[in-house]
């Protein structure tokens, strides 16, 4: 697929604009990803969870591809204000950087425990926590 190019059309746009595409939105270590880079190579459109995403990386000291494979994907429900479009896009990046998201997945799917969406993590970590 061939995508349109913001520099081409800069006299329109607006050099502001243009300049903000190359900006970075995610990073994980010293891997990065500019907005233009995070559509199309990964295939990801939402920057703001690409940016949450990269804040609870840095944070956790989550600084390279292999610690992020290596998170079990249900630690991310206990981050506030981190849903599942924060995690599709960890999956997105992970795909695209030769991971495999279904073996990421199946973290959750090798226990005993019922299998459910990630929105159903997120609903029952809140559960927990407010009857403590």
């Amino acid at each position: 697929m061939s995508f349109i190019q913001p520099a081409e059309h800069r006299k329109f746009l607006g050099t502001s604009f243009v300049n903000k595409q190359n900006e970075i939105v995610l990073r994980v270590g010293s891997r990065q990803w500019t907005r233009m880079q995070l559509v199309q190579s990964v295939g990801v459109g939402n920057l703001s969870a690409a940016a949450r995403l990269s804040t609870v990386l840095r944070k956790t000291r989550v600084d390279s591809m292999e610690k992020l494979y290596s998170v079990d994907p249900r630690d991310f429900a206990l981050i506030p204000k981190l849903g599942e479009t924060t995690v599709f896009v960890a999956m997105a990046v992970l795909a695209s950087e030769g991971f495999s998201v279904e073996r990421w997945i199946s973290q959750i799917a090798s226990e005993k425990k019922k299998v459910v969406t990630f929105r159903s993590l997120k609903l029952s970590v809140k559960r927990k926590t407010r009857r403590r």
